[in-house]
């Protein structure tokens, strides 16, 4: 017997002991040596898959598992480990891949079934979803989980009859089960709404008809050409990927190196970009860290250093490996309804950053008005779309409207105390914002300090936009304007919005709409024709931009979104067609919106009712125009991107104690 063999062999028994001892870090050490020493053992990898996950460290599990598949091909252990990590990662499609080579192996395991239905979920494939959990029923009927997510998928597929009595299963086995008392309630709503259902007459699923499905794949397939953009859209794009150059042309210079992690907000990545674009020595010392959903069409955005992560865990790790100087958490205070941590993860990760010396930046969605206002009194939650289709359907059920809106109501006071208790752990780090932060002396807070901001002027010259052809016009919905929109207009919404872009059409411009593929599939059922038009449910943001910079017009639903800046910072407008979902949950940020976003100007809210033509959208922009060279120079008095970097750098870690607020 060799040293090395040896060796391999004391570490690979004590780290297994560790492993049956619930001693995930010091197992995972000697287990990561034995992997080491026998890189062809499987059931090295394999244990230490365990130890990995036990620890939440889910790429390096993912990882791990994966080579203890590729070495032992016929182990379901291994695939489920796989599979357990790739699900945290949020990497649903591999998730499901996985999950079927592990039913393949062995069909007898109800998880297996359980976790590849969880990723089918996430994926929206209903009908596979309800295969997979009557194949998990059969192995095992009293799980009340898989009886209720075969509802929710059944609902989904509009089967009233079958949903009713999934969701009566899974409410007769929770109620039985003390540690599943408190599903009992969302589960009796569910019951009561399908039930309506079912007593009403519900039309079956509408679907495009073959002609238009055919006009949307001929559309994709030719949407990203000259022919059908014209040449302003690709001068903007290749502008655009100057300002992107790859970090690795130019030298990192002497300042900190930037680490910047966001939540699942659009927003907070074009924020991110305003900062990094055409500035390649802060591009050369940034990395980027994104959630999955974020990850999927953005993973090149800072090249060769844009990495996934899911948990506190992987951030750290990432800070250990690059320590950086400075990070931005954009935006921390989303962190736990966006990314489902824990206040206690969000508190243990600042914690840990400021032991580690970094400095930390973060920014209030509320522009800094949580630290002013209580929550309670600050943010109203409007009722979810699907909360509201609930309501309508048990409306005639005194009951169940009046269980369902308890429901909603202690869901607003958990979301309420999340915002709380994420003011109190980061009142005391720094604020980004990407407009100068114009707060008058007579309202300023101490809080207010804390408080910076920057303007990029290589953003301020994109290409003009060319007019050969037909311009396009591009209409902006975003998921959380499309549910206000739906929740205040119901179905009437996507004949408005279907209306717009005939009218487009007939105004001789080209129409291009970017919003959810939910949506997109009810605009499908009210247009008779395609031609001419271009839905979009994802853009990369290079494109995204390059279509917004190139638009004759833009209009929004939303009066905050952070990609409008780049249109005003080129003095070219936008026409809003509502407040949107922010400032329908904050009224009172407001005027720190005129103030911030608009640099004073108050951009008018347009009916969306009106029939769109050129002449009345250029009346709407001509306001705006009389305004535009002042705005920008107004936008010019916050630092640029660099001395905004060394303002930093020159304060204390933390800004200055604050005050105790009045309504604490």
């Amino acid at each position: 017997m060799t040293i090395v063999s040896l060796s391999h062999r004391l570490a690979f028994a004590a780290g297994t002991r560790l492993l049956h001892k619930q001693r995930w870090m010091p197992a995972a050490f000697l287990l990561r040596r034995a992997a080491r020493l026998a890189p062809n053992h499987w059931e090295s990898h394999n244990n230490l898959a365990v130890a990995l996950l036990k620890l939440e460290r889910w790429e390096e599990a993912a990882r791990t598992a994966e080579r203890a598949v590729a070495l032992d091909p016929a182990s379901v252990d291994s695939r489920d480990f796989l599979g357990i990590a790739l699900l945290q990662l949020q990497r649903w499609e591999e998730a499901v891949t996985t999950y079927r080579a592990a039913i393949q192996a062995d069909a007898s395991r109800y998880d297996s079934f359980d976790r590849l239905g969880m990723a089918l979920m996430q994926l929206e494939r209903w009908d596979d979803v309800v295969d997979t959990y009557e194949a998990a029923l059969a192995l095992d009927s009293g799980r009340y989980a898989a009886h209720q997510r075969l509802g929710i998928a059944l609902q989904r597929l509009r089967r009233w009859d079958a949903a009713a009595t999934a969701f009566r299963r899974a409410l007769a086995l929770a109620a039985r089960d003390p540690a599943t008392a408190g599903e009992v309630v969302g589960l009796e709503l569910s019951v009561a709404s399908v039930e309506a259902r079912q007593d009403t007459t519900v039309p079956s699923r509408q679907l495009p008809s073959p002609e238009i499905i055919a006009q949307v794949a001929e559309r994709q397939a030719s949407f990203w050409t000259v022919a059908n953009l014209g040449t302003g859209v690709f001068a903007v794009e290749r502008w655009l990927e100057d300002l992107s150059a790859p970090a690795g042309h130019a030298q990192s210079g002497s300042g900190p190196r930037l680490l910047f992690v966001l939540d699942n907000d659009f927003g907070e990545l074009t924020t991110f970009k305003y900062l990094l674009l055409g500035q390649p020595q802060l591009a050369a010392r940034t990395t980027l860290l994104l959630p999955e959903r974020l990850f999927a069409h953005n993973a090149d955005a800072v090249a060769g250093r844009t990495h996934r992560y899911a948990t506190a865990k992987d951030v750290l790790d990432l800070v250990d490996r690059e320590q950086p100087g400075i990070v931005f958490l954009c935006s921390a205070y989303l962190f736990c309804p966006h990314l489902e941590w824990s206040v206690a993860n969000l508190e243990r990760l600042i914690a840990a950053l400021r032991a580690r010396g970094c400095r930390i930046v973060t920014a209030d969605p509320y522009l800094g008005m949580l630290s002013r206002q209580d929550a309670a009194s600050l943010v109203h939650f409007e009722i979810s779309r699907e909360h509201a289709k609930k309501l309508a359907a048990v409306s005639h059920m005194p009951e169940a409207v009046e269980k369902m809106r308890s429901l909603q109501n202690t869901l607003a006071a958990q979301a309420w105390e999340v915002l709380r208790q994420s003011e109190r752990i980061l009142r005391d780090t720094y604020h980004l914002y990407p407009t100068y932060c114009d707060v008058t002396n007579d309202v300023a807070a101490e809080t207010d300090a804390r408080n910076m901001s920057f303007f990029n002027d290589r953003l301020a010259h994109a290409p003009s936009h060319t007019r050969e052809g037909a311009p396009h016009w591009l209409f902006i919905l975003a998921s959380a304007d499309y549910d206000i929109q739906s929740v205040a207009e119901g179905d009437a919404f996507a004949d408005v919005v279907a209306r717009k872009l005939v009218e487009t059409r007939a105004a001789g411009r080209h129409p291009i709409l970017i919003a959810p593929a939910e949506f997109l599939e009810e605009l499908l059922l009210r247009l008779s024709s395609l031609d001419g038009i271009d839905l979009l449910s994802h853009c990369p943001f290079n494109r995204y931009l390059s279509l917004l910079l190139s638009a004759e017009h833009v209009f929004y639903w939303n009066a905050v979104s952070h990609s409008l800046l780049i249109r005003l910072f080129n003095q070219r407008p936008v026409v809003l067609f509502d407040r949107g979902h922010l400032l329908r949950t904050a009224p009172a940020i407001r005027e720190r919106i005129v103030a911030w976003y608009y640099q004073g100007f108050e951009a008018p809210i347009r009916d969306h009712q009106q029939v769109l033509t050129v002449e009345r959208v250029e009346d709407w922009a001509a306001d705006y125009r009389r305004h535009a060279a002042r705005l920008v120079e107004r936008f010019r008095r916050a630092p640029a991107p660099e001395d905004m970097i060394a303002q930093l750098v020159a304060r204390a870690p933390s800004p200055a104690p604050q005050t105790t607020l009045s309504y604490r």
